[in-house]
């Protein structure tokens, strides 16, 4: 690894600290710079969040005095972090998702100082945007061409997701793929605890596990359909972690299905590693992913992992399938086949484990220091 000795600050921006792989993944980056002696604040727009609680002392927090700096009226904060940055002069600034990249450069250009700006995509943009309103959509897509090349660099948490951006903005970026700092000691020592929930009492009836926000993105309503055909061949158990608007409807056609015993919306838990470790498969049934961070968690969890072979992140996980069953998207035939095929034949946890070890958080921060430096070198 280069020197990084030119390194002494990262200030990482984020809106919030609620719940989500990339808010666990900036804790998890800048926690091992700290352990590498570079100091680190994170700016967040607003005090708010599941994950306050779990900032190390040692980490520096600054909260913007920002007018109403919700998801999509971020640009609020844009004039507090200019601020920010013209008083704190930090060497590097890092930010992770769209609405908080555009923030990140517009602040920087408004501050007038030279401090290198490395935003990252955790999302597959064109999938995700398409999804937006269509002013939105353009909004976003034009403010994203005007800025996004003046980054210093960009990080990509996907092959996929690299070759999109640069696709769906139609111009050449300083573009490298780094994969997201998953695992930790910590999340390995946390699995190791009891999960909550009855239905792991009995070890002869096996529960199909998945967690993410309820959304259509996650496209539950596809799960739920394919748990229905397991049902009629397996007495197993469906657990959905997360809390989001589609609750209603996941209940209604839990209820249509009558899987209401053996289906269940426990909401958002706090450790979900323990219900990883301790399930017989995980499921991912995305319609789009970035990169697909839960899917890495639970395979260092021991778990064994069907997933969508969706854009993008799950197929360079799994390997093109080497590490996991990957079926098409949106179909409750194939999942079933897949969920099927890993409850009567698992893989060996020893080898999904080591597959999830490439994606530490020790090897991750080397990569992304790699790149600082020579951003930083060359300018």
């Amino acid at each position: 690894m280069k020197d990084n000795n030119v390194i002494d600050e990262v200030v990482v921006f984020l809106p919030a600290l609620e719940i989500g792989g990339v808010e666990r993944m900036t804790l998890n980056l800048a926690e091992e710079f700290l352990n590498r002696g570079i100091d680190v604040t994170i700016v967040l727009a607003r005090d708010a969040g599941e994950l306050m609680n779990e900032v190390p002392e040692s980490i520096s927090l600054k909260i913007l005095d920002a007018p109403d700096p919700t998801r999509f009226s971020l640009l609020s904060a844009v004039p507090s972090l200019s601020k920010y940055l013209f008083h704190k002069e930090p060497d590097v600034l890092l930010s992770f998702m769209k609405h908080a990249n555009i923030t990140s450069l517009l602040a920087q250009k408004m501050s007038m100082i030279d401090t290198t700006v490395i935003i990252g995509e955790r999302n597959h943009l064109s999938k995700a945007l398409e999804n937006e309103p269509w002013r939105r959509e353009i909004a976003f897509q034009n403010l994203m061409k005007m800025l996004y090349p003046s980054a210093d660099h960009i990080i990509a948490t996907s092959v996929g997701v690299a070759e999109d951006i640069e696709s769906y903005l139609n111009k050449p970026l300083p573009v490298s793929t780094v994969y997201n700092p998953v695992v930790t000691p910590e999340l390995k020592k946390k699995s190791k605890e009891d999960p909550d929930h009855e239905w792991f009492d009995d070890p002869d009836v096996p529960v199909v596990l998945s967690a993410a926000r309820l959304h259509p993105q996650k496209d539950f309503q596809t799960l739920i359909k394919a748990f229905s055909l397991v049902d009629d061949r397996f007495d197993a158990r469906l657990l959905i972690l997360g809390e989001g608007k589609e609750r209603d409807d996941l209940e209604s056609l839990i209820q249509d299905l009558d899987l209401e015993s053996k289906t269940d919306l426990p909401g958002v838990v706090e450790n979900p590693f323990p219900y990883m470790a301790n399930s017989s498969v995980f499921v991912l049934s995305s319609v789009w992913e970035g990169f697909g961070n839960v899917l890495v968690e639970a395979m260092a969890c021991g778990c064994p992992i069907v997933s969508t072979d969706c854009p993008s992140g799950p197929s360079e996980i799994l390997d093109g399938g080497t590490y996991g069953e990957l079926v098409p998207v949106g179909s409750p035939e194939l999942l079933s086949d897949a969920i099927e095929e890993s409850l009567s034949n698992p893989i060996d946890e020893t080898k999904i484990r080591a597959r999830a070890d490439n994606f530490s958080v020790d090897s991750i921060a080397d990569e992304y220091l790699n790149i600082i430096s020579s951003v930083k070198n060359s300018q």
